[in-house]
């Protein structure tokens, strides 16, 4: 076997003599006197081949002016640096490069000051600082369990963004980030904090503490129920307007009722109301508040109220039953917001619960003008929309047959179910009860004794469709909300008007119970014209059918318990007040109770469906009489020896303010419901303050005060001042 080490190139070494002696090329090693090579490369460099293991400190000596660049140009073939330690005790700058460290047990320490203009990633957890950091590009950290700790007066600077961190450590310097911060928990902070862009914090159960001391004012976004319509702190408070239950049933001094063809209203033994279609083709109910909540120009509307409605499943995307409409909220015939079901068989999406936005709907008015009253007893035929009414009226003025025609005819279900009816100045005007156009046959014919009563229809406003908007769940902006809307859920609506405000809907969550935004309408710079014509709104359930020839396929029933609207801050007056009086020389006999004068709100004024409503502000009366009087304030009176035949206020028709009434009747009241009593000495006078009494008139409703004494009453004078809302 040949020997490997055998000299095959023909090299021959020279027989100098220092060469050939190796103590010369030894050396002793400082501090142990062993002998070891000694190595000088001297200008030729040190080319070697393989792995070279050294078990000491390579030591390369370099400065500003002569860079460790200088010494060591290219480490390998990729020119990375891969080194599983690297502590740094100076300065370290990195320009326009990436660092990627994969974070070892070890942690990152650095006591010096480290400028990077690239990207950081890849780190778990950062190190202790206790000098500066800037950086200009991303820094992407996933935190360990270990937080990141910055102790000394340490500034962090980034000029990028902060993405992955769980926990950012406690920070006693100044923090600037220009760029987006996503954090589930940040630390107690003691310096400054200034962001450009965006902070997305998913908090943890460690609240943020910020202890600092800035000039800068701090801007809050309020939560969405925190603040009004207006945005205004909710410090500003609200003012009730109506607060309406069935705990003792429906009383009629806060609800009206509309029930067709089926339909029907109840309440239940748990003191809840349900509004039923019934299963009769054309079924329909009605619930309404008797009070409109009027807007106040320039402040909030707020509206609340449970409802429950009728569907096939138990999550938010149920569907409502076809043909029937049910539906809830601030609404009228012509205006209106609702939460529910528009009855559509059209696709899935639109038969699942939405928000109804209405708006531009007329209702239909005629007017049956009197220009002869009865001469003796007659019965009288009055045709509205094409369904015929028979009522009796007696000899008198046209005056006298208005009021008796509209009085007999509100006694009539079918007729007031359908019809706002009321009487003024020698004319009955009635107001159809849903929006759009009444095309069928209107006339009045009379016969019986004496002269006959003559009268003709005419028609004071149009009626016309409404323009109905549907939102369906699908299409809020909130779907994160989940519920059952066939179990009593709390709704809410605010919003700025003025014509051309913002919307807002709220629900109750029901897993955190906190009022959430649900969806938002918003209508400024949109449109030239309002979003409702008519800020006067009633809180309404209703429940029917959307096509009177189609026989429902269920009873659909639509719920609720408690209603509530809310001007959102004071309401003051800012417009004048109106009065009435009446001065009567009539002697008035003892022991009767004797009607002075009524007021009433019309259904109609200038025209149109009237919303206001009249809040009773003073009354004053005087007397001559022998012995004290007693004044009875007595609301929608009845149980009258006549009719009241009313007056408008001004003398124009239809009223529009108010009317009056005069008439020399008498009136048993033990059976009425008497708002306020007061007395008067003798041959005495006196005003008395009704606002105290919050004695309000709805559209259709009227106050009356009425005189009694032991004696005769020779001469009685009375004066009303309201406010109309």
């Amino acid at each position: 076997m040949a020997n490997p080490r055998t000299n095959t190139t023909g090299y021959e070494h020279p027989q100098e003599t220092n060469l050939l002696n190796v103590h010369k090329a030894l050396q002793y090693r400082f501090g142990t006197g062993e002998p070891e090579l000694r190595v000088n490369l001297g200008s030729n460099a040190f080319v070697i081949s393989g792995n070279v293991l050294i078990p000491g400190i390579v030591q390369v000596y370099s400065n500003v002016g002569n860079p460790i660049h200088n010494h060591i140009t290219e480490v390998g073939t990729s020119g990375l640096l891969d080194v599983p330690w690297l502590p740094v005790a100076g300065n370290v700058t990195i320009d326009s490069g990436n660092v990627t460290v994969f974070q070892g047990t070890t942690p990152w320490i650095i006591k010096g000051n480290v400028d990077v203009v690239g990207n950081i990633a890849g780190i778990t957890t950062l190190p202790a600082i206790t000098g500066n950091v800037g950086v200009v590009g991303n820094v992407v950290v996933v935190q360990g369990t270990t937080p990141w700790t910055v102790t000394g007066n340490a500034n962090v600077t980034v000029v990028g963004n902060i993405a992955g961190i769980t926990t950012l450590p406690a920070i006693t310097g100044n923090v600037g980030v220009s760029g987006n911060v996503s954090i589930s928990q940040m630390p107690a902070i003691t310096g400054n904090v200034g962001v450009v862009g965006n902070v997305v914090v998913v908090q943890g159960t460690t609240p943020w503490i910020t202890n600092i001391s800035n000039t800068t004012p701090i801007t809050v976004a309020q939560s969405d129920v925190a603040v009004t319509a207006f945005d205004e702190p909710i410090a500003v408070g609200i003012t009730p307007v109506i607060q309406a239950d069935a705990q003792y049933g429906l009383d009629p001094d806060f609800w009206i009722t509309t029930k067709l063809r089926g339909g029907n209203i109840t309440i239940n033994a748990n003191n809840t109301w349900e509004v039923a279609s019934g299963t009769s083709a054309g079924g329909y109910a009605r619930l309404a508040t008797a009070k409109y909540m009027s807007y106040q120009s320039g402040q909030g509307s707020l509206f609340r109220w449970t409802a429950a409605f009728t569907a096939t499943g138990t999550d938010k995307n149920a569907l409502g039953v076809d043909n029937i409409v049910q539906n809830t909220g601030p609404i009228d015939r012509e205006d209106g917001y609702t939460f529910g079901y528009s009855g559509s068989t059209a696709n899935d999406a639109s038969r699942k619960i939405g928000i109804l936005h209405r708006r531009n709907g007329k209702t239909e008015i005629r007017s049956l003008t009197f220009t002869t009253g009865p001469g003796g007893n007659q019965t009288a035929v009055i045709t509205l929309d094409g369904t015929a009414y028979s009522v009796a009226i007696t000899a008198g003025d046209i005056y006298h047959a208005a009021n008796q025609v509209a009085t007999a005819l509100k006694a009539i279900d079918t007729a007031h179910n359908l019809w706002d009816i009321e009487g003024c100045n020698g004319v009955v005007t009635f107001s159809y009860y849903s929006p759009g156009a009444r095309t069928g046959t209107f006339s009045f014919s009379s016969s019986g004794t004496g002269t006959l009563a003559v009268a003709a229809f005419s028609q004071t406003a149009a009626g016309t469709a409404p323009s109905d908007t549907w939102t369906y769940v699908d299409q809020w902006d909130n779907q994160s909300i989940q519920f059952d809307p066939t179990k009593l859920n709390v709704f809410q609506i605010d919003m700025r008007w003025l014509g051309a405000g913002r919307v807002r809907f709220f629900m109750e969550d029901p897993a955190t119970g906190k009022m959430v935004l649900v969806h938002t309408q918003r209508w400024s710079s949109q449109q030239i014209y309002p979003h409702i014509n008519k800020p006067a709104l009633r809180i309404v359930y209703r429940s029917g059918t959307t096509n009177p020839a189609v026989t429902p396929s269920s009873n659909v029933i639509v719920r609720g318990c408690s209603v509530l609207s809310a001007v959102q801050g004071e309401r003051t007056q800012t417009g004048s007040s109106q009065g009435r009086y009446n001065i009567d020389s009539t002697t008035r006999a003892k022991d009767l109770v004797w009607h002075l004068m009524s007021v009433q709100n019309p259904f109609v004024r200038a025209g149109g469906v009237n919303k206001a409503s009249l809040m009773m502000q003073n009354l004053t009366v005087a007397a001559q009489g022998q012995d004290p009087s007693v004044i009875y304030v007595v609301k929608d009176a009845f149980g009258l020896s006549d009719v009241l035949a009313y007056i408008a206020i001004p003398n124009t028709t239809p009223a529009m303010f108010a009317q009056y009434s005069v008439s020399a009747i008498t009136a048993d009241l033990s059976t009425q419901r008497i708002a306020n009593v007061q007395t008067l000495g003798i041959n005495d006078n006196a005003t008395f303050d009704l606002a105290a009494f919050n004695l309000s008139l709805s559209p259709g409703e009227t106050i009356s005060v009425f005189i009694s004494s032991s004696n005769s009453l020779t001469r009685t004078a009375v004066g009303l001042t309201w406010l109309v809302d």
